[in-house]
């Protein structure tokens, strides 16, 4: 069940990321290629998901990644006619995707990419909006549907966000929890998606094609992300037959996500890919 758990809460961070309000539920497909994966030959794992009775979901003698807080930089508003889609915010520095669009043409760019048909480049990336650079000045760009007074006075009143720069604390203490805990934790995090951080990092994979998937690292509570069976570097690349460096076809697992019985997973681990087969109780 603990990998199940996961799975939802990832999809709730990329949900937050992808989706911010009801009027911007689709992204249309990007120019990046799909990841072959015909010749899997890695093994099958078939995991039971029923049985959770001692999970040290709270960090363990391995140091762990602390964040800090920081205030969202503080550019105005830009006058120029880019509108952003979607956006999948990383706890790294340097990471995270934008999608874009400019004169009816949508592209997903990273840190330092200059938006394709301008010279303005995007320089930071937060869940909410984007800073872009144009000629010498810093500009915040918002997510589609979102208004720039409003989201700045809403993050006043719930103070800063979450720095993408970790630094190394000391060792936490572990401790074994219910299934209804873990179920309160994923709870957590759909209500409040900014604390995906706690659990779990995620940053582009790239190639010289473009994103390839999700690279994912443990957050500031390690055990809960060792547990599932994941490591340090793995690239999450698909989800039920969807490829994950196409948005369009992210939100289409996400949509799936949400009513699966069993979940198909694709992951890249030390450039070999490995297959997953996930059955998801009922009561999930």
């Amino acid at each position: 069940m603990l990998l199940s758990v996961y799975l939802l809460l990832w999809a709730a961070k990329l949900t937050w990321s992808l989706l911010p309000n009801d009027n911007n539920t689709s992204v249309a497909g990007q120019n990046t290629q799909t990841l072959n994966q015909s010749n899997i030959g890695s093994a099958q794992v078939k995991t039971n998901l029923d049985a959770i009775v001692s999970l040290n979901l709270f960090g363990d003698t391995a140091a762990a990644p602390q964040v800090q807080e920081e205030q969202i930089t503080e550019a105005p508003e830009t006058k120029l006619n880019l509108t952003l889609s979607g956006v999948v915010a990383s706890s790294e520095e340097n990471g995270g995707v934008a999608v874009i669009a400019y004169r009816n043409t949508q592209q997903t760019y990273g840190i330092g990419d200059k938006i394709e048909g301008t010279s303005v480049t995007l320089v930071e990336i937060f869940s909410d909006r984007v800073i872009i650079k144009n000629r010498l000045t810093r500009e915040t760009l918002m997510m589609e549907g979102l208004d720039f007074d409003e989201a700045n006075r809403q993050r006043e009143r719930q103070g800063p966000n979450v720095s993408r720069n970790p630094v190394n604390v000391g060792p936490q203490p572990t401790r074994e929890v219910s299934q209804q805990e873990a179920q309160e934790i994923r709870q957590q995090v759909f209500q409040n998606p900014e604390s995906f951080a706690d659990f779990i990092r995620l940053t582009p994979a790239k190639n010289e094609l473009g994103i390839i998937g999700y690279k994912v690292a443990p957050g500031k509570k390690p055990a809960f992300f060792n547990s599932v069976g994941l490591k340090n570097g793995d690239v999450l690349t698909e989800l039920n037959g969807r490829d994950l460096s196409n948005p369009q076809q992210a939100l289409e697992a996400l949509r799936i996500l949400q009513e699966a019985e069993e979940l198909d997973l694709v992951l890249l681990r030390n450039n070999e890919p490995i297959s997953l087969s996930i059955e998801i109780p009922r009561d999930i």
